[in-house]
């Protein structure tokens, strides 16, 4: 991860939560060499609880299928991770959180996927900024 280091620095832990099963997460942390946790949420709760939506398979076919940005990028991303399993929970979505530190839970930044262009990712240096927060 291109951006452990600084992270390290400013101890902030990083942790990626998906709804498969524990090979997926074996394969993913292999396959992206994710050097956080990986946490397994097989009822998708913590996606419920931030609100973060499924979407239709009409809404995947529009942003994926019918988009040829969304089909450009799916094989650019496979063909970068050719070991990365893409089976899982296609419809849905998820985001980039920064949460504060202590129990106050507060929530310092976000990028959430259905509010975005399927090729528009978090910025990493306002990731960064947000973890400098007290």
């Amino acid at each position: 991860m291109k951006y452990k280091d600084q992270l390290n620095e400013l101890g902030v832990s990083v942790v990626a939560v998906g709804t498969g099963s524990k090979l997926f997460a074996s394969k993913f942390k292999e396959s992206v060499s994710f050097e956080g946790e990986v946490l397994i949420d097989k009822d998708a709760e913590m996606f419920k609880a931030i609100d973060l939506p499924r979407l239709s398979i009409w809404e995947v076919t529009k942003r994926f299928i019918f988009n040829l940005t969304g089909l450009s990028l799916y094989r650019e991303l496979h063909s970068k991770y050719p070991d990365s399993d893409t089976k899982g929970d296609g419809q849905q979505t998820g985001g980039v959180f920064v949460i504060g530190p202590g129990t106050g839970k507060e929530i310092l930044f976000q990028f959430r996927e259905s509010d975005n262009e399927v090729e528009d990712f978090a910025n990493p240096d306002d990731i960064l900024e947000a973890c400098k927060k007290e």
